[in-house]
């Protein structure tokens, strides 16, 4: 009983451990893709036609100069995902946070991508493509992270399994 005990505690400590290095892993790139994710609302995301006075700024200058509504949802959705990298970046994100923010980049890759509001949408400028591909990346590390935390639950849950069917058998 005491093998059983002491094996217990060496793999619950396993675990831990392993989760700890999943999230220090992790968290080196959340805090660099918050960054980005603010600079890239100050550039254009879309090029004006050659035969047209319409010029298209950054999130905030379309917000301060229209006030769409998809704008101002935009920069909602993006200060959402910037506190969001913030807390992941200092290891304070649950599994359910990392999914949230990664569905609020896919929206963000998916909104900039069908251009909401737009009859005729606009081509995209370099950062515009560069943002979905931004979004798009992002979601995928953080979903990486929720996965490799999954797995690492499910070892924690057969782990704990294993040795008290020792103890019964």
């Amino acid at each position: 009983m005491a093998i059983s005990d002491a094996l217990e505690a060496e793999l619950a400590a396993d675990i831990v451990a392993r989760r700890s290095r999943i999230n220090e892993s992790f968290s080196r790139f959340y805090a660099p893709l918050a960054v980005v994710a603010f600079a890239l609302t100050f550039l254009p995301y879309y090029r004006p036609k050659p035969d047209s006075s319409i010029r298209y700024g950054g999130l905030w200058q379309e917000v301060a100069r229209t006030g769409h509504s998809n704008d101002v949802a935009a920069v909602m959705i993006f200060l959402a995902l910037i506190t969001l990298l913030a807390f992941a970046a200092l290891q304070k994100l649950p599994g359910p946070g990392l999914c949230v923010a990664a569905a609020l980049s896919l929206i963000i890759g998916i909104m900039l991508w069908s251009s909401p509001g737009f009859r005729d949408p606009p081509e995209l400028t370099d950062v515009g493509i560069l943002d979905i591909a931004f979004c798009l990346t992002a979601a995928g590390i953080m979903l990486t992270h929720v996965v490799l935390l999954a797995i690492n639950r499910l070892r924690a849950g057969i782990a704990s399994v294993l040795p008290s069917s020792r103890n019964n058998v």
